[in-house]
C-alpha cells in the first residue's frame, strides 16, 4: 500500500492487484484543507486501516466518507472509522447487502442519501457529489472544484493503461452507463481520477471517453449479441480484462429492448481502425 501526494490537498491511497493475470490499482482519495478532510471510497479494510492511520498521523479530520458505491474494495474501508457520516445514492441498497455478504465487519447504513446533486465544502472548496449509473445502479461520481472528477469505475485501466472494457454490474443499465459518459464530457475539469487506473492529467477526452462510448454503442445496438473485437476501436490486444465482455452479454439481456438509434449523440474524430 502507498501514499501518493497529488497536490497539496489531494492525496491517494492506493494498493495493487492482480485478477486473472491482469494487474490493476485499487485506489481511495483525500481532498483536505486546514487539517479538515472528505475520503472519496475507502477500499478495501486493509487499506481504510492505512488511511485511518495516515489521517491520525496527519491531524486530519474526516468531515466525510462517499461511498460511490458498494462494492468490497470501494466500501469495507469505511467500517475503520467510528461515528464518521456516509454518503452514498438513494439507491445503495442495490449493492449494499451483496457487499455486506463478502465483508468481515459490518458495513454503516449511510447517513446522507444522494437523490440527484449533493454539496459539500471543505473551507473554500466545493464538492460536488452527483448519481452517475453506469458500472453499478447506485455509483456516484465527484467533481472537486472544478479540477477534479473522479468517475469510481465507470472508467478503468489497468497498472499498464491498458483500457478495461465497461463492465456492467449484474443490476446495472447499459443505457445509463453510455448517458453517464457522454455527461463526463460537459464537464469542467483537468484531471480524471479513477479507482483502477493511473492519475490522468490535461485528458484527451475524444480518447479517454470515446473508446468507451463506442464500445456501449456498439454493444447496445447489437442487442448485446455483438463479438468484443466488434465493440473495440483497435486491436482487441490493446484492451484489457476483455473477457469482461461475456459478463456483460450475460447481464445486459434484460435490456434487450432497444432504444431508438436517436438516442446516441455523434462522438466526433471517432473512427474504427481496419
Amino acid at each position: 500500500m502507498e501514499k501518493i501526494i497529488i497536490s497539496s490537498n489531494l492525496t491517494q491511497y492506493r494498493l495493487i492487484e492482480t485478477l486473472d493475470r491482469v494487474t490493476y490499482y485499487t485506489s481511495s482519495f483525500l481532498y483536505h484543507h486546514k487539517g479538515q478532510g472528505v475520503l472519496i471510497d475507502s477500499g478495501y479494510g486493509r487499506l481504510g486501516q492505512f488511511i485511518k492511520d495516515d489521517l491520525e498521523q496527519s491531524k486530519i479530520i474526516l468531515n466525510a466518507i462517499v461511498i460511490t458505491h458498494y462494492h468490497k474494495d470501494h466500501a469495507e474501508g469505511s467500517t475503520v472509522f467510528n461515528e464518521i457520516p456516509i454518503i452514498a445514492s438513494d439507491q445503495y441498497e442495490d449493492t449494499f447487502y451483496k457487499c455486506q455478504n463478502v465483508c468481515t465487519q459490518q458495513l454503516k447504513i449511510p447517513n446522507v442519501l444522494v437523490k440527484d446533486k449533493y454539496f459539500l465544502t471543505v473551507d473554500t472548496s466545493r464538492i460536488e457529489i452527483f448519481k452517475t449509473p453506469g458500472h453499478t445502479k447506485c455509483g456516484l461520481s465527484v467533481l472537486i472544484n472544478n479540477e477534479y472528477l473522479y468517475v469510481s469505475d465507470n472508467l478503468l485501466e489497468d497498472i499498464n493503461n491498458k483500457i478495461i472494457v465497461p463492465y456492467l454490474d449484474a443490476s446495472s443499465n447499459p443505457y445509463d452507463h453510455y448517458k453517464t459518459i457522454y455527461n463526463y464530457q460537459n464537464l469542467k475539469f483537468h484531471t480524471l481520477l479513477l479507482t483502477h487506473g493511473p492519475i490522468k492529467e490535461n485528458v484527451n477526452l475524444t480518447h479517454e471517453f470515446g473508446e468507451r462510448l463506442f464500445y456501449l454503442e456498439t454493444f447496445i445496438k447489437s442487442k448485446f449479441s455483438c463479438n468484443i473485437e466488434d465493440c473495440l476501436l483497435t486491436n482487441i490486444e490493446n484492451y484489457s480484462m476483455t473477457a469482461i465482455h461475456k459478463i456483460n452479454v450475460r447481464n445486459a439481456k434484460k435490456h434487450v429492448s432497444i432504444q431508438p438509434t436517436s438516442f446516441f449523440e455523434p462522438m466526433e474524430c471517432i473512427t474504427k481502425e481496419i
